[in-house]
């Protein structure tokens, strides 16, 4: 029998070997795939974004978008996930970084915080964050858990008004004053804050941008040739319980 041969450029042939190979490899992960549901309910407010990064889409904040169709406050997104390990977060406003609280399991961040855990299990389903199963212990009185935050400035002279702007209350000048001076020149404030990573700046009056170079944890560009201060808000403060009978406020509370 005499066989035919296949005809064509050698170039030609490699690229059409190429995509069937591709789309067969395509064909297997799709089938091995399974369907993970993110939800997450934001605690805090000015929410213009929220999306999950995790270690499926090399922690990009801006791969995986959830969404908030029905404005109901909760954002989901459903992903087609291989199955296995994975630790994930939920980012708000592309920069705000948030931890399941229901996650069945958590690992540590680098960063002080937790990355929550989640084992992808072949050919079932599931559904993750805000009303799934709690799948870890929860606190004897269910509440929101918010963190003491302190802030200290010592602005060097003499000012009559200082207010904290940053990340967690619209970068609002005045929305959260600080008390002072003390007779050491201090200006203070407790913030109430959810668990996550913030940016911010002391304001000095209403426009006196001033970074916060000794209670930082870190920095970052401003965006204007400048440095934001960075705190992570972790365990390292104590926290509270919030009880859900009321809907939270848009700005952090200011505790006193």
């Amino acid at each position: 029998m005499t066989r035919t041969p296949i005809t064509g450029p050698r170039p030609f042939r490699a690229l059409v070997a190429t995509a069937a190979l591709l789309g067969l490899l395509f064909a297997a992960t799709a089938a091995r795939a399974t369907q993970v549901t993110f939800r997450y309910q934001p605690v805090i407010g000015g929410v213009n974004s929220v999306a999950v990064a995790g270690s499926f889409n090399g922690w990009d904040a801006k791969a995986a978008p959830m969404n908030d169709n029905d404005k109901d406050g909760v954002w989901e997104a459903k992903l087609d996930l291989a199955p296995g390990r994975i630790e994930y977060k939920f980012v708000v406003n592309g920069d705000q970084w948030f931890t399941d609280e229901n996650a069945e399991d958590s690992s540590p961040d680098g960063f002080g915080g937790q990355n929550a855990v989640l084992v992808v299990v072949k050919d079932k389903p599931v559904t993750v964050g805000y009303g799934a199963a709690p799948r870890k212990p929860a606190p004897a009185a269910a509440g929101v858990g918010l963190h003491q935050v302190p802030f200290l400035f010592h602005p060097g002279n003499r000012v009559d008004r200082v207010s904290i702007a940053g990340t967690f209350n619209d970068w609002a000048v005045g929305k959260n004053p600080m008390k002072g001076p003390d007779p050491n020149g201090d200006w203070t404030a407790t913030l109430l804050l959810p668990t996550g990573t913030y940016q911010y700046k002391f304001v000095v009056g209403d426009n006196g941008w001033t970074q916060d170079k000794v209670g930082q944890d870190a920095e970052t560009d401003d965006g204007y040739g400048g440095k934001n201060s960075v705190r992570s808000v972790d365990e390292r403060f104590p926290m509270i319980e919030v009880k859900r009978k009321f809907s939270l406020p848009r700005a952090p509370w200011t505790w006193s």
